[in-house]
């Protein structure tokens, strides 16, 4: 019941907003004497009208990708991602760069997280001198 009296009175309150607006308008031509040039006024007016719709898009279509639980499942989907590649572990024969590194530490986990730290920092780095200066 709260959220259709909500909706009502935002219906209510947007509605006298456009009358509000409407009357500037009709304000504004009443004081620049423009009456018989309303074709002009109303394609000044549309791409104003077209950019505040425009405006509200963003919004409210996080809102409708709220209520269709969306990031739920973007977020389950990026977490199990996540655990299968932090949870592969390399293999030792098809490694060109790192053969010097012995096989038990090369498919130790602790060796993939260092590696994806030293190549997080590498990347922070290059955007920090390439596109923050």
């Amino acid at each position: 019941m709260f959220m259709i009296f909500t909706f009502l009175w935002l219906q209510i309150f947007f509605g006298v907003l456009y009358v509000v607006n409407l009357g500037m308008v009709l304000l504004l031509y009443l004081k620049t004497d423009v009456h018989n040039n309303c074709l002009a006024g109303v394609i000044d007016i549309l791409p104003v009208v077209k950019m505040n719709v425009l405006l509200y898009a963003p919004p409210l279509l996080l809102l409708l990708l709220k209520a269709m639980n969306i990031f739920g499942v973007i977020s389950a989907l990026a977490g199990a991602a996540l655990v299968q590649i932090l949870g592969r572990i390399f293999i030792h024969f098809w490694s060109v760069n790192f053969k010097f590194v012995p096989e038990p530490v090369f498919v130790s986990k602790g060796f993939a997280l260092l590696l994806l730290a030293v190549h997080l920092i590498l990347l922070a780095i290059f955007a920090h001198y390439r596109w923050c200066k």
